[in-house]
């Protein structure tokens, strides 16, 4: 997708476009919550008071045919018939089959969800107490030398930055029996959605609520249009964790591990080992390097967003205006003239 903000854009370490929010743990793959799972009372996200200032930008996304929006937390829009759901994600009930344009403002500073119900408190810190032992043993050990949620968050996050443990698109696979044991003490080789895993576990295996958040980070901002790009490549996973008084917090793991996929985007975290668009050869994406290749690259790309705005943003009004530009005054005379011009064209 591509998103153009009013104003400055954000730093790219900021740039976290939430789109699913994974809360339950089924044999081993985590999914979002089913609509009938959530009783009645909390179908409705709990009211927001925003603080800090907004951010508005609109954007244009590719079709996906999935139902699931992108957007900055924590995010409104006026789109006709988008949905706000508890989990504060913006969700399409219809299906993305075409480009989707719609208006977005974020308040990245507000809380969200200060306070927890007992149904989402035992929802987000639900684990197997028989699975993957030596991660849960692992988080046990390194809690009973805190004494705050937040010191046991950073001392995970130290673990992942001082052990060695590496980022890569190339990890081995791992068995389904206790896939995160095989990862935290064997292969320590794996990619943004191992440690999102990973942390969740260990938050949950101590009580702390956790969930893993899939969508995008980061993006590329086009110096011609000043639109930031969100490719593929930028899919990404991290966490939320429940803080008492402050609600839903974001912590990435990923960048205990890998500072330069967050700061500098996934080409540069994996260019000792080549794997950017490895199966892609011919794409310019992988030739930006070229001076005069990516001015036109960027170019292009910028008047394809010029079309999508127009085709898309193409609603009724803008219609009856491109008509009444041709026509001029709208009379019934001349709209019965131009469909009978029509007709014998046809």
């Amino acid at each position: 997708f591509r998103a153009a903000f009013e104003g400055d854009v954000p730093a790219t370490s900021q740039l976290y476009w939430r789109g699913m929010v994974l809360s339950t743990l089924d044999d081993g793959t985590w999914r979002s919550l089913r609509y009938f799972e959530v009783p009645a009372q909390e179908r409705r996200a709990a009211p927001v008071q925003t603080r800090g200032e907004s951010l508005r930008y609109s954007i244009i996304m590719a079709p996906t045919q999935q139902n699931w929006l992108f957007a900055l937390r924590y995010a409104r829009t006026q789109k006709p018939g988008v949905m706000a759901l508890n989990d504060y994600r913006l969700y399409s009930p219809a299906i993305i089959e075409n480009e989707y344009q719609y208006a977005v403002e974020s308040w990245p500073d507000t809380p969200i969800e200060e306070k927890l119900s007992p149904w989402r408190r035992g929802i987000e810190t639900a684990v197997s107490a028989t699975q993957n032992p030596r991660t849960r043993a692992l988080a046990q050990r390194l809690h009973s030398g805190t004494t705050t949620q937040r010191e046991f968050v950073d001392a995970v996050l130290g673990y992942f930055r001082n052990e060695a443990y590496f980022y890569t698109l190339q990890p081995p696979l791992l068995g389904d029996s206790d896939p995160m044991d095989q990862f935290l003490f064997d292969s320590r080789r794996g990619f943004c959605e191992h440690y999102a895993y990973a942390f969740a576990v260990m938050m949950r295996s101590v009580g702390i609520p956790s969930r893993i958040v899939g969508g995008y980070q980061g993006g590329e901002i086009n110096p011609v249009n000043g639109t930031v790009i969100v490719h593929q490549f930028d899919a990404h996973a991290w966490n939320e964790v429940w803080f008492e008084g402050q609600g839903w917090v974001r912590v990435d793991p990923t960048a205990a591990v890998s500072p330069d996929r967050i700061l500098y985007g996934l080409e540069r975290a994996v260019a000792a080992e080549g794997s950017f668009l490895s199966d892609s050869p011919l794409s310019p994406l992988r030739y930006r390097g070229i001076g005069w290749l990516n001015s036109m690259r960027l170019r292009y790309d910028a008047l394809s967003y010029r079309w999508q705005s127009w085709i898309t943003g193409f609603d009724g009004q803008a219609q009856f205006d491109l008509l009444r530009g041709v026509l001029g005054e709208i009379t019934v005379s001349r709209s019965l003239g131009a469909l009978l011009g029509l007709s014998l064209i046809h």
